[in-house]
């Protein structure tokens, strides 16, 4: 089960783009940096931050440290047909004894470049890829009692000529919270639940073109060529002509859009003899399909590196 939290304070720890987003930031020395940073933006114009968060935790300290609701549910994937009706829920929790007051709303987001998993939000209806004509939540605020249990039911009604994936999120947002009086200035925070929904037939097709290998490694142009996005892991090795192994790891994880390219890259160990070798690439996505390139190359002394051939 993956689980969203959301809490309130005075003073608040925020995480970074996408891989932050993987970790808790609680501690002495994140309180450090969410201090400094909070005193930066009093100094400043700027009267509202609003902080966001999908399947993460937001730690925070002082008089309002016990006020926290969380989301059991951080990814909702739906794969549905053409005209097609659904109904679910999200369940949150209040486990502090403090009563918390949210807003309920629908957006758009989409994946941005370099597409490490980096989000771009938007209001709802103004991506390609919107659900917002065709989702509808079941209320519009929430008010929580102390230890209270709360769920937010959601229906879909996918549209006759629905023909790629949809992407949208559904944010719990706790109203600004003033935290200087004579700035003004105010935390807001909310936290969502990512909405995929995506064609039953839906095509997921990618190339990796451009592989090029240096002394840095090996790069390449990763292009969805399908209809949804596409989220593949990937995995190398590296074989000699005996075909023993000298080499494997995994590479970065890309979030990539339909039509559009990433650069995708690996570091090997570059430090093997002067010989004959083969990459092996695998790239497996989430419904299974799997992409395979091999690369053939020869390092000559001392660092120079030529592909000989590269096969699918």
């Amino acid at each position: 089960m993956v689980r969203s939290y959301f809490r309130t304070s005075s003073i608040v720890i925020l995480s970074g783009a996408q891989r932050a987003e993987r970790r808790i930031l609680c501690g002495m020395r994140s309180f450090g940096l969410a201090w400094l940073g909070l005193r930066m933006a009093l100094r400043s114009p700027v009267r509202l931050i609003r902080i966001a968060a999908i399947g993460t935790v937001l730690c925070a300290v002082g008089s309002y440290a016990n006020a926290q609701v969380f989301l059991e549910e951080g990814k909702v994937q739906l794969d549905v047909a053409p005209g097609e009706n659904i109904a679910g829920k999200l369940t949150l929790h209040n486990t502090s004894d403090q009563d918390v007051d949210m807003k309920v709303y629908w957006e758009d987001f989409v994946y941005k470049p370099p597409f490490d998993g980096s989000k771009e939000f938007s209001p709802k209806g103004t991506s390609d890829y919107s659900i917002a004509d065709w989702v509808n939540v079941s209320t519009q605020s929430l008010i929580f009692g102390p230890y209270a249990k709360r769920t937010v039911s959601y229906s879909v009604n996918v549209p006759e000529d629905m023909d790629k994936g949809h992407y949208g999120v559904l944010f719990f947002e706790k109203e600004g919270m003033q935290v200087d009086g004579k700035t003004g200035l105010n935390v807001v925070t909310r936290v969502g639940c990512l909405f995929f929904i995506e064609p039953k037939n839906k095509v997921v097709k990618a190339d990796i073109k451009n592989i090029q290998l240096s002394e840095q490694g090996l790069t390449s142009r990763f292009t969805n060529q399908g209809n949804v996005v596409l989220i593949p892991s990937g995995t190398f090795y590296v074989i000699n002509e005996e075909g023993m192994a000298l080499d494997r790891g995994e590479m970065d994880k890309i979030y990539l859009p339909p039509d559009q390219i990433a650069d995708y890259a690996l570091a090997f160990n570059r430090d093997l003899d002067p010989g004959v070798y083969t990459l092996v690439m695998t790239v497996t996505f989430e419904g299974g399909e799997v992409l395979v390139k091999e690369i053939d190359f020869q390092k000559s002394y001392p660092s120079a590196f030529n592909i000989i051939e590269i096969r699918d």
